[in-house]
């Protein structure tokens, strides 16, 4: 994840070590995930089980995630679910369902905000989500559609 990214991040969780380390492990799976169904970018065995790994191992150990487990769990549901129907609006959709599409695949930042809901209460997560939400839509539709058009979004 890039520097600017984790520092909002980082910023937007209030230093939470924990809570931290589990948007940093969500995102590490979700890249590896999307590069694994969308075949467009290599990965090697090591990284798949890596993530594997931390999808089974390490998250389930993360003291944040075990104390919020139950209010994770359906933003988890929610995100692997849109991003699953992200991917298969993609495909030989019209324009408009290729519009939400864009939008369902990247609301990981979402769970950010949750988090940083749990972390610091409503005031909170409203002050920081305009911070998460510069990062989370960075991509312009023209350049997703550009990757689409070639294959590598």
């Amino acid at each position: 994840m890039e520097d600017h990214k984790l520092k909002i991040i980082h910023k937007a969780l209030q230093g939470n070590k924990d809570a931290i380390e589990f948007i940093n492990h969500l995102s590490f799976i979700a890249r590896a995930w999307d590069d694994i169904i969308d075949k467009d970018k290599g990965i090697d065995d090591d990284r798949i089980n890596r993530a594997f790994w931390i999808a089974l191992v390490e998250i389930p150990q993360n003291p944040f995630y075990q104390q919020y487990l139950f209010q994770l769990t359906p933003l988890l549901r929610d995100y692997i679910n849109s991003w699953l129907d992200a991917n298969n609006m993609e495909q030989g959709a019209s324009d408009n369902n290729k519009h939400v599409a864009f939008v369902l695949r990247d609301l990981i930042g979402n769970i950010v905000m949750q988090c940083a809901y749990l972390i610091g209460g409503y005031d909170w997560m409203r002050t920081v989500s305009p911070w998460v939400r510069s990062f989370q839509f960075e991509e312009k539709f023209d350049q997703y559609m550009e990757g689409l058009t070639h294959g590598n979004v």
